[in-house]
């Protein structure tokens, strides 16, 4: 059974790191919104915010990979720490691997600029 002393600390810091999320957003939104165009700040306050959204859905698919390689490691039974442990590597390889393959495809497909 968990320990009911850890519950408050844990909502206290969450709570803490929610609220800094807010702020950090809202004052990112005003930066990327200011010196545009009235006609165009919802544009850019949305196209602010897709990384986000693409990183919700990352997420999603990590904890997807994770979740069945822990499966497949327990074979039904209740996972160990050792089971747990190789779902989250194999998420984190994933993960890995998405952004070397990220970083080279920015490697190649960006065109240096030339001086002139």
């Amino acid at each position: 059974m968990p320990d009911s002393r850890r519950s408050p600390v844990a909502l206290v810091t969450s709570s803490v790191m929610g609220l800094g999320h807010v702020f950090s957003v809202v004052s990112f939104i005003t930066v990327m919104t200011s010196g545009v165009t009235e006609e165009d700040q919802g544009v850019v306050g949305g196209l602010s915010q897709l990384p986000q959204y693409v990183a919700a859905i990352g997420v999603s698919g990590l904890s997807a990979i994770a979740a069945a390689r822990t499966g497949a490691l327990s074979l039904g039974a209740t996972p160990s720490r050792a089971d747990v442990l190789g779902g989250l590597h194999a998420g984190m390889v994933t993960a890995g691997v998405v952004a070397l393959a990220g970083a080279l495809l920015v490697g190649t497909v960006l065109r240096k600029r030339t001086t002139a």
